[in-house]
């Protein structure tokens, strides 16, 4: 799903069976369809942990597609260099977000023949304070580790890049509770016409 900040609604959604997990739908919508490849050319993919690879990251730079995810625990990386860290913009979450550390890495392994070696990437890490609403009912602070190739934007910029993420997850929630999206009895042209005409 795409995500339009400014408007805070989706921009593109890529709907697909429940038997298709997240990661091949990217593969087969995204990654292995050039026409959508160029027209993600220059932007900046979010994502979750369920869709981390080296290997996707390699494939999405090679089409000039950015990317910021959190950092897999299990990832090899390997510090090129610490940069210097800038205090979060005023106006970006004022106060919500501290920058611990700001990284150039090289993520992967030669070994993992699956996987990708990925120099050049940038390792941000931050804390962010829970929203006030949050706040009030119990949320503590969070620390991210995030991956990103994105050289141009302030590591604060990155991390609410990362935050906006949610927003997601906020319209999936609203639009089950508004659109009162059913469990369907089963995944045949006949059981979707039975449970939709109901009894």
């Amino acid at each position: 799903m795409q995500y339009r900040a400014g408007q805070d609604l989706p921009e593109h959604v890529l709907v697909t069976s429940y038997r298709t997990n997240d990661c091949q739908g990217l593969d087969l919508m995204v990654l292995e369809d050039p026409e959508r490849l160029e027209a993600l050319k220059d932007q900046t993919l979010i994502f979750d942990l369920g869709y981390y690879s080296h290997a996707r990251f390699a494939r999405l730079r090679v089409a000039g597609i950015h990317f910021v995810t959190r950092l897999n625990t299990q990832a090899r990386v390997k510090v090129e260099a610490d940069m210097a860290t800038q205090p979060a913009l005023p106006s970006i979450s004022p106060g919500r977000i501290e920058v611990i550390s700001d990284q150039r890495v090289t993520v992967g392994s030669a070994e993992n023949k699956k996987g990708a070696v990925l120099p050049g990437l940038r390792l941000v890490r931050a804390t962010v304070q829970p929203s006030a609403a949050s706040a009030r009912s119990g949320g503590q602070a969070v620390t991210y580790e995030l991956l990103t190739d994105r050289w141009d934007l302030t590591a604060a910029e990155v991390t609410q890049g990362y935050l906006w993420r949610w927003q997601i997850e906020l319209f999936f929630r609203w639009l089950k509770s508004h659109l009162h999206l059913p469990k369907l009895l089963g995944y045949s042209r006949n059981a979707v016409t039975v449970h939709t005409r109901g009894p």
